[in-house]
C-alpha cells in the first residue's frame, strides 16, 4: 500500500498548474522519472544539510544554476522539497498489509534576495565563473544585507530518528526561519507541498495570499473560519501529532 506516497505525488499534479494559471509560480521542474524513487520525492540537490559559512546569495545562484528547486515563485524565489519514506508493518495497519511513511522531510523556502528588482539575477546567471560572481557582488554586499544572510528563508525539517530528537530544544518536527542561525519552532505534522507553499504565501505575500482564497467570495472572514474549521488533515507520517504534549503548550506553529 502506498497511499501516503501517491498523496504526496497527486498533490504535486495538482498544485503545480494551480499555481501556473493564478501567476504564482514559474519554471516547474517536476519529473516523476527523475524526482520520484521508491524510497524519496525530491526535487534536484546534491548537498544536504544547512550551509552556515557560504553567503546567502552564492547558495541561491547555486541552487538555481544547478536546477535544484521544484518550481520558482513568481518574483524568482524557489522551493525545495524532499520527502524520505519507510515502510511500516504494524498492528494497526495489519488489515491493510505494509504502508509507506514519511521518515524525513525537508521544505525549503529560498526569498529572491533583491535581484530580480534590480534586473541582477540575469546578469549573475551570464557570468563565466565564481570569481566574477564573487567580483560583481562585492559591491552589493557593502549595503544589501540579505544577499549573506536572508532573515525570511524558511525550512521545514522532520527526522523520525530517537537521536535527532531533543524536546524543545530539537522536536521531531520544526521550522527554520532565517538562514544562519539555531532558531527552531516545533511544527505539529508534515505539510503536503500545497500545504507549505500556502504557508509561504500567508508568511510572505500576504496580499498574493488574500487575493488566491478571496477570490469570489463575498463574506472573506467568514470563508477563513470556516475553511479552518472544515480543513482536512492529512497524515503522512506514522504518527498524528508529531510534537510532545510539553512541545504543544510551548512555542510551535500549526500547519
Amino acid at each position: 500500500m502506498n497511499i501516503i506516497y501517491q498523496q504526496i505525488v497527486d498533490d504535486i499534479d495538482k498544485c503545480i498548474p494551480l499555481l501556473l494559471n493564478l501567476g504564482l509560480i514559474i519554471n516547474p521542474r517536476f519529473n516523476k522519472e527523475k524526482h520520484c524513487s521508491f524510497s524519496n520525492i525530491a526535487s534536484n540537490r546534491t548537498d544536504t544539510g544547512i550551509d552556515t559559512v557560504t553567503p546567502y546569495v552564492n547558495k541561491f545562484l547555486r541552487h538555481i544554476d544547478r536546477g535544484e528547486y521544484l518550481f520558482m515563485l513568481f518574483d524568482k524565489s524557489f522551493i525545495q522539497i524532499n520527502y524520505e519514506f519507510t515502510v511500516i508493518d504494524s498492528e494497526e495497519k495489519a488489515r491493510k498489509g505494509k504502508e509507506k511513511v514519511v521518515s524525513k522531510a525537508n521544505l525549503s523556502y529560498f526569498p529572491n534576495p533583491s535581484l530580480s528588482t534590480e534586473d541582477v539575477l540575469d546578469s549573475l546567471q551570464s557570468l563565466e565563473d565564481e570569481e566574477e560572481t564573487n567580483d560583481f557582488l562585492n559591491f552589493y554586499y557593502e549595503y544589501k544585507e540579505d544577499y549573506q544572510y536572508s532573515s525570511n528563508y524558511m525550512r521545514l525539517d522532520y527526522d523520525n530518528r530517537k537521536e535527532s530528537f531533543t524536546e524543545f530544544i530539537h522536536p521531531r518536527c520544526h521550522l527554520h526561519i532565517g538562514m544562519n542561525n539555531n532558531f527552531r519552532l516545533g511544527v505539529n505534522r508534515v505539510p503536503l507541498v500545497s500545504e507549505f507553499v500556502d504557508y509561504v504565501l500567508y508568511t510572505n505575500y500576504i496580499e498574493k495570499w488574500v487575493e488566491l482564497h478571496s477570490k469570489g467570495i463575498e463574506d472573506f472572514p467568514k470563508y477563513l473560519i470556516e475553511k479552518v474549521k472544515n480543513k482536512e488533515v492529512i497524515r503522512l507520517t506514522d504518527k498524528e501529532i508529531l510534537l510532545t504534549s510539553n512541545e504543544l503548550l510551548h512555542y510551535c506553529t500549526h500547519i
